[in-house]
């Protein structure tokens, strides 16, 4: 797969992120898009590290994504399972997406009464590519619920059980190359292994038009 060139870090002093007050990666605003993730993840159960592709006829879109199962990161368990998805238009990739949606889901088995926070947060080498909490109607990112959104006032039970974020596709591409990599999502702490960036470069291949593979 050729290398796509990572956009170098602005000189002078590296920003800091509000969240961790770890270094954070350089602020690059994606615009508004209507090419977001569907139901695929749920409606088609995939083991992890494979890579699923989905075309949908009506909206004339694909959508490719990959399950992960991150390690448990200390003491706190891990209930979080994360899917990596990319959506370009009609069957045939002709341009690298300039994003890739990070879903998190908790299994709310786990720890059920624990208060879980709308956040996600991804740390590359020190350096935080993606923290997100509390989104709102602007931001490229939102939570997930198990039950209709309609019907949560009729149900005070049914919470968000997962959060969904826009990557920006050359953040995605730092992932793969990073030696440590840390993430929280929804409060519980996690990490990704050498094998989770190995399937993450698999994922990559369909980031990239076939011309130039």
């Amino acid at each position: 797969m050729a290398a796509l060139p990572v956009a170098a870090e602005p000189a002078g002093q590296v920003p800091r992120s509000p969240v961790s007050g770890v270094p954070a990666a350089t602020a690059r605003p994606l615009p508004p898009t209507d090419l977001v993730p569907g139901p695929g993840w749920a409606a088609e159960p995939a083991a992890e590290g494979q890579v699923k592709r989905a075309y949908d006829g009506a909206a004339q879109r694909t959508e490719v994504w990959v399950r992960i199962v991150p390690l448990q990161d200390g003491a706190s368990p891990n209930p979080t399972t994360l899917y990596f998805s990319a959506v370009f238009p009609e069957r045939v990739l002709r341009a690298t997406p300039d994003r890739v949606w990070v879903r998190a889901q908790s299994d709310m088995g786990v720890e059920p009464l624990r208060m879980r926070p709308a956040s996600l947060t991804l740390v590359a080498n020190g350096v935080t590519l993606l923290s997100v909490r509390d989104p709102g109607l602007k931001d490229p990112a939102w939570v997930n619920y198990p039950c209709p959104p309609e019907n949560t006032k009729k149900r005070p039970g049914c919470s968000f059980d997962g959060i969904v974020a826009a990557l920006p596709v050359l953040d995605f591409f730092r992932l793969i190359e990073a030696d440590h990599v840390f993430g929280e999502a929804l409060g519980f702490p996690f990490r990704l292994s050498p094998e989770h960036r190995r399937m993450f470069t698999a994922f990559a291949t369909n980031l990239v038009p076939p011309a130039k593979r």
